[in-house]
């Protein structure tokens, strides 16, 4: 009896030591494989960087011109010039040929006119600006009202900028971690299935358990230096403020998330039987999974894609992190999407080793 627990205790701590192991062999992988290390980080921090770049790019101008025809009065020009205010508002006098062209030109982005023949203004605006198109005329047709008032008498409030600007962020998260589980994690389990590595497991009394466990904590411990990068950089460059508990709830669903495609590149790494097809399944998996699972776009409203991106895993994560980061309402109830992550995760790791093979073809 003490000798079949001493044996027990022996093979438990062989088993402890070889899971270490492997551990330090994935994180390894990335010193001879720069080029996936770039795949999982680079790429996804650059178009963060392009995104906040881009979005301050297309912050409008704080001051807005208006084109005033000639055909206006001067004394309604006036009047509109001193309502306005010349720290938000500059007007410009154009002749009436150039009214509509300063504002298709974008020179202006309001125009404003009188018809021929008439006392009756008209305002040449885009749709987007149909509320100050409103403002001005108001002010051209009620010229007592338009008199300047004392610049105390009413105070204005700058709020700070909500999630908005992070919109693309839940984005390029996800796409991260797809990228972690697809190709820095299946890529690799059947490179090593086609290059012989994993044959040594074979002389090696330890269950298969421990080659899939050292390969999810690794991976949710490179998840985590991940989403915890995101988060400062879209910080830092957006100048947005996420507080701590919205940063710790958004960092525990990505690692469910995460788990979830971790477990399917395995999975997919494990049944494939050929490695130089397999990486074209990997892609077309990934790009399936990008443009069908609401990642860029909201596949799921469409009745021709709602069957498919359903069953993807990218539609209920896409929906956890937009609803904690965006604050936005979520399609689907918490429980449902957690619920499908996990039964996902168990199906695919258990897809995993049955299908799995020590070899694979090149």
């Amino acid at each position: 009896m003490e000798r079949f627990l001493f044996s027990s205790g022996l093979a438990e701590n062989h088993h402890l030591a070889v899971f270490f192991a492997h551990i330090r062999l994935s994180f390894s992988y990335f010193q001879r494989n720069g080029v996936s290390l770039i795949m999982t980080l680079a790429v996804p921090v650059l178009f963060l960087v392009l995104y906040s770049y881009s979005y301050y790019l297309s912050v409008p101008n704080q001051r807005i011109e208006i084109s005033v025809a000639a055909s206006v009065p001067a004394i309604s020009a006036a009047h509109l010039e001193q309502a306005l205010d010349k720290d938000l508002f500059v007007l410009t006098r154009v002749p009436d040929a150039e009214l509509e062209r300063s504002v298709n030109d974008g020179k202006a982005r309001l125009a404003v006119e009188m018809k021929a023949g008439t006392a009756q203004f008209s305002v040449h605006a885009s749709k987007f600006d149909r509320a100050f198109s409103d403002l001005v005329l108001h002010v051209l047709n009620n010229p007592a009202a338009s008199a300047p008032t004392p610049r105390h008498i009413g105070e204005i409030h700058i709020l700070d900028e909500g999630s908005g600007p992070l919109f693309f962020l839940p984005s390029i998260i996800l796409m991260s971690l797809l990228n972690l589980g697809l190709f820095t994690t299946g890529s690799k389990t059947l490179q090593e299935r086609a290059s012989g590595t994993l044959r040594l497991y074979r002389m090696l009394p330890t269950p298969m358990w421990t080659y899939f466990a050292a390969e999810l904590l690794t991976k949710l411990l490179l998840a985590t230096l991940l989403i915890g990068v995101f988060l400062a950089a879209a910080t830092l460059l957006l100048d947005i403020r996420l507080g701590l508990a919205v940063a710790l709830k958004a960092t525990c669903a990505g690692l469910i998330c995460a788990s979830a495609f971790i477990a399917m590149g395995i999975a997919i790494g494990c049944t494939l039987g050929r490695y130089s097809s397999g990486v074209h399944v990997f892609t077309l998996v990934n790009l399936l999974m990008m443009f069908l699972g609401d990642l860029f776009f909201s596949a799921s409203k469409f009745s021709l894609t709602k069957a498919i991106a359903l069953c993807l895993p990218t539609t209920y994560s896409a929906d956890i992190l937009k609803s904690l980061l965006l604050e936005v309402p979520n399609r689907f109830p918490y429980w449902i999407s957690f619920g499908y992550l996990v039964c996902f995760s168990l199906l695919a790791f258990n897809v995993a080793a049955l299908n799995f093979r020590f070899t694979a073809k090149e």
